[in-house]
């Protein structure tokens, strides 16, 4: 009985949020990894870009980055009100996960826990494309686990 009602209950979930998200539903309603980005970004040189990090619950994130194709860049893990500080170019001041923190890296593997909540993993391309490769393809995988 109690297996028909979670078949129902997975099914009904299934029709509410649709297809992509029911494993992500199950996951975080019963504490079971997450992938939280897995994919290849592009950033060009001299410039920036913010990757957002939703954690449904709080576990251990795990973060495995690597330059697939161009420079070294450099890696750190905040939270979104810290958006516009990295805006103004003020990267001195910014407030980090130093635990997740790397600079001039082609590899970079990190693992620490983290409270739920939202999170941004910053990639930074600061060489500046005249002696260098105008752009970098990096892959990012992260995931949450319990």
């Amino acid at each position: 009985m109690l297996l028909v009602i979670l078949g129902v209950l997975i099914f009904l979930i299934w029709r509410a949020v649709g297809t992509d998200n029911v494993r992500t539903v199950v996951s975080t309603a019963a504490h079971l990894p997450v992938t939280l980005d897995d994919q290849v970004e592009n950033v060009r040189a001299s410039s920036w870009k913010a990757i957002a990090l939703n954690l449904p619950y709080s576990g251990n994130v795990v973060i495995n980055l690597s330059v697939v194709s161009g420079n070294p860049v450099d890696v750190f893990l905040t939270r979104p009100d810290q958006a516009e500080t990295m805006k103004a170019g003020q990267w001195q001041d910014v407030k980090v996960f130093s635990g997740f923190s790397a600079t001039k890296t082609k590899t970079y593997k990190r693992s620490q826990p983290l409270a739920q909540g939202s999170y941004y993993l910053v990639v930074r391309d600061t060489s500046l494309g005249i002696l260098s490769s105008s752009a970098s393809d990096i892959s990012v995988k992260a995931e949450l686990n319990p």
